[in-house]
């Protein structure tokens, strides 16, 4: 089991041996800042095989074009360290209501697209709702091979064209419930599907305390019932997904 959304650096007290023990096999970890990131490289050093981390700066954290720059150098210089370039994208949560995206944040996902597209690293993206579109004309524009947009919240028609282009969705265990993400889940299933936490993010769904990477296998339950497989096939087949899109390897 992958877990391929989780920023482990914002767990308080991440029972890795417990999770490892217990099933999971694999975390990709995408770095909210630098401060995030380096976290996130040592516990890659610790858990090597097991912690895969990228590198970026979270687009709702209102970053200023020199730490997207920092942040874009630091990639050019180490980006053998790290599997993906993420997570970024453009804001919408933090945004007034109506307003405009702002043409920074455009440019400092440009930044990072450039990056991804000159050392062949796939992209994490936040890009939710009426953010989705305009990534996903930024990635055709940029030339971006692989991406995939976490957690996904967009008309069914930008769902269907980012699909078509051959880029991922990942789904988090809210698909046990929100009729939106199951049908996320029925367009990408098989092949553009992968499976997150996005812990410790609180999720909507009745389950008692702080989301955590072991919560991935109440989506793979729901997946199998949904298309009739058994969670062993669910689990090998988006485990296959994730290794294949992140080039993973223990």
């Amino acid at each position: 089991m992958i877990d391929t959304h989780c920023h482990l650096d914002q767990l308080p007290e991440p029972d890795l041996d417990g999770w490892f023990s217990q099933g999971l096999d694999m975390i990709v970890a995408p770095a909210m800042g630098m401060d995030s990131l380096q976290r996130l490289l040592a516990f890659a050093e610790e858990w090597p095989g097991r912690i895969f981390p990228a590198a970026g700066i979270h687009p709702e954290h209102g970053p200023a074009w020199k730490q997207a720059e920092e942040m874009a150098g630091w990639i050019d210089q180490n980006h053998d360290r790290i599997f993906a370039v993420g997570e970024v994208g453009l804001p919408w949560y933090t945004l007034p209501s109506g307003s405009p995206i702002p043409q920074q944040s455009f440019a400092i996902l440009d930044l990072f697209l450039d990056r991804a597209v000159r050392w062949d690293l796939p992209v994490i993206l936040h890009s939710v709702h009426g953010a989705a579109a305009p990534c996903l004309e930024r990635l055709r524009s940029k030339g971006v091979r692989r991406a995939v947009f976490h957690w996904l919240k967009a008309p069914e028609a930008v769902t269907k064209e980012i699909l078509a282009e051959g880029y991922f969705i990942s789904v988090t265990p809210e698909v046990t419930v929100l009729e939106r993400d199951q049908r996320l889940a029925d367009l990408a299933f098989p092949n553009q599907l992968l499976l997150e936490t996005d812990s410790p993010e609180p999720l909507r769904i009745q389950r008692k305390g702080s989301p955590n990477p072991l919560w991935a296998a109440d989506s793979i339950r729901w997946l199998s019932a949904r298309f009739g497989r058994t969670e062993q096939e669910i689990e090998a087949r988006l485990d296959a997904n994730a290794r294949s899109f992140f080039r993973l390897q223990r």
